[in-house]
């Protein structure tokens, strides 16, 4: 018993040093010739699988100056359409009859003259855009107004892209009614338009829910698009009456410009009260 209890401790370290069946065996480098970074290693049975060699042009000189940051360059910017300068529009009135049809001729307006609408002095129907900008009829109906709108709505057209506007959608033009104060609305004469949004290239804004109410300056490049452009457009002075929502409810869904009718030489002129009336109200 004594002699068993002195032969185990042997046994023990002849345990430990017994080799493990699986282990790998050891692989001894070799140093490679001189100094470099990263040290260049090799076995003595090959190179070390699965990392592959090293090329020498990865390799920092330690005389070359470091690597300074550059940040990259900031994206260029472009000016937006309601960043753009504002063309110029002439004010004057547009004359009527045959001088305004070779007017619009000239302007390039693909158009057609109507034989005759009631309360228009000179009938037609444009069948493009004007000015650029593509007029659209909620219901489908054609654009039909005086010649004289037509030719205001063309020259005022690069103001409208300038602020980015592409589309307009309208609801009427030339309307033969009375206006709530007793009158004939200017669309009677075909001279004014309901416009119930305008698209841009942030896409489609409606005046019942995008117009700003109150604002002390529409023409803000700040101010919604529908603001701006009802501003900018008064500005030009070729509108009699330019009337948003700002107005009264009744323009609560849409912006109402209209073109003053020409004066007639045989009408006999109204009281200074029934002149400033007449303008309240289309």
């Amino acid at each position: 018993m004594r002699a068993l209890c002195l032969l185990a401790p042997l046994l023990a370290v002849g345990c430990i040093r017994e080799p493990f069946p699986a282990e790998t065996p050891a692989r001894s480098p070799v140093a490679g010739p001189g100094y470099q970074w990263p040290p260049a290693v090799t076995y003595a049975d090959g190179p070390e699988p699965g990392i592959p060699p090293v090329p020498p042009e990865a390799i920092p000189s330690a005389t070359a100056a470091p690597a300074v940051f550059q940040p990259p360059p900031p994206p260029a910017r472009f000016p937006t359409p309601m960043a753009l300068p504002m063309p110029r529009v002439e004010s004057q009135v547009p004359a009527g009859g045959s001088e305004c049809i070779a007017k619009l001729g000239a302007l390039g307006v693909n158009f057609e003259r109507l034989d005759s609408r009631k309360g228009v002095e000179t009938p037609v129907v444009v069948k493009g855009d004007l000015g650029g900008v593509r007029y659209v009829a909620g219901a489908g109906l054609p654009l039909e107004l005086d010649c004289r709108m037509a030719v205001t709505l063309q020259e005022v057209g690069p103001l409208l892209r300038a602020l980015g506007v592409s589309d307009l959608r309208f609801s009427g033009a030339y309307v033969y009614r009375m206006s709530r104060v007793g009158r004939l609305s200017y669309h009677a004469y075909g001279l004014a338009i309901d416009v119930h949004a305008l698209r841009d290239a942030a896409g489609w804004h409606e005046v019942k829910t995008d117009f700003a109410r109150g604002l002390p300056d529409g023409c803000a490049p700040s101010a919604p698009a529908l603001n701006r452009v009802a501003c900018e457009l008064k500005r030009t002075g070729r509108f009699k009456e330019m009337l948003t929502p700002d107005y009264n409810a009744d323009h609560h869904d849409h912006l109402h410009w209209g073109v003053a009718p020409l004066p007639q030489p045989d009408a006999p002129a109204p009281a200074a009260g029934q002149a400033a009336l007449s303008l309240k109200r289309p």
